[in-house]
């Protein structure tokens, strides 16, 4: 056998002898969990990082859910130090970037209230906050106080609603169309609007276009608009197929198949193609219709309003 045979045999050998031993090693223990709550002035914190400092400078930090809870793997034993502190949130959506191209559409979503603490509680070491922690596991409510001067409390039901579940207002829709003139969703408040999601590389999209189609001539006249929202890649080729008159309903340019663009994200879109129903206030009052289901909608939002009748409180 030649001197490389042999040092590969016995290279193998050691590595079949190391393998029965990693396989059979321990299993490492789990770790000893901790759970609680902060709350301030009685509303749970639902968003933000707890810390914890032990004695011995150990840190350990949690995220906060959605309910004020949290859970700290192996935390500092006996008395602990705590801080709170709030993620700081930028709003992203609507705030073009670098990845944007050229003429592309945004969805822009009203920026959400944060919840603010007060700058004190951030610091373990300077907060005045403590929690006693056991060897094993246990549980700990951290309850911060609201001094007149700090900032009120948020709740998560006070939220407003930015959209775009059925019943709350659409977001604004801006950008330009695919002969990159400007257009936003808003200039159409006052008409029933169908926002069809849709692209030139989705089969199912061009099948539906015969349907699409008819049901822009039958509102003809009408307070209705069918307004589109193109994910091709290639602006220039989506344009030629609206400019042919197979999709020629106006649309913004999302920019990216596989549903990667802005509005797409914003809107949660599940695929294509996609329709959303809007009334004459901006509201969304369908997701996902198609067919004579999108048309009966429609026309049931077109339908004139009744007259309140009137009241004995009313004047003569």
């Amino acid at each position: 056998m030649s001197a490389s045979r042999a040092h590969r045999a016995l290279l193998l050998a050691c590595l079949a002898l190391a393998v029965p031993v990693t396989a059979c090693a321990p299993p490492r223990p789990p770790g000893r969990v901790c759970c609680g709550t902060v709350s301030y002035d009685g509303e749970p914190v639902w968003e933000g990082t707890v810390t914890f400092l032990g004695k011995d400078n150990e840190v350990r930090t949690a995220p906060l859910a959605p309910n004020g809870s949290f859970q700290v793997v192996n935390p500092p034993e006996g008395k602990v130090r705590v801080g709170v502190t709030n993620y700081e949130r930028t709003p992203t959506a609507g705030t073009p970037d670098a990845r944007l191209k050229p003429g592309q559409a945004v969805c822009v979503v009203p920026p959400r209230p944060q919840f603010r603490l007060p700058a004190r509680y951030a610091e373990p070491d300077r907060s005045g906050l403590t929690v006693e922690f056991p060897p094993g596991e246990g549980s700990a409510d951290i309850r911060l106080k609201r001094d007149p001067d700090d900032p009120a409390p948020l709740r998560r039901a006070d939220l407003p609603a930015i959209g775009p579940e059925v019943g709350q207002t659409a977001p604004e829709v801006t950008g330009e169309d695919l002969d990159g003139k400007p257009m936003k969703l808003s200039e159409y408040r006052g008409r029933v609007v169908v926002l069809l999601f849709w692209g030139r590389w989705c089969r199912l999209c061009r099948d539906r276009f015969d349907h699409d189609r008819a049901l822009v001539e039958r509102m003809k006249g009408r307070r209705f608009v069918l307004l589109g929202v193109n994910s091709d890649e290639n602006r220039a080729k989506a344009g030629d197929e609206s400019a042919g008159g197979k999709a020629p309903w106006r649309s913004w340019w999302d920019g990216g198949v596989a549903l990667s663009g802005q509005v797409a994200a914003a809107w949660q879109t599940p695929g294509l193609p996609y329709t959303v129903l809007i009334d004459q206030e901006g509201v969304v009052r369908g997701r996902g219709l198609h067919g004579d289901g999108l048309t009966r909608a429609a026309e049931e939002l077109l339908k004139p309003k009744s007259p309140r009748p009137p009241t004995d409180q009313d004047d003569p």
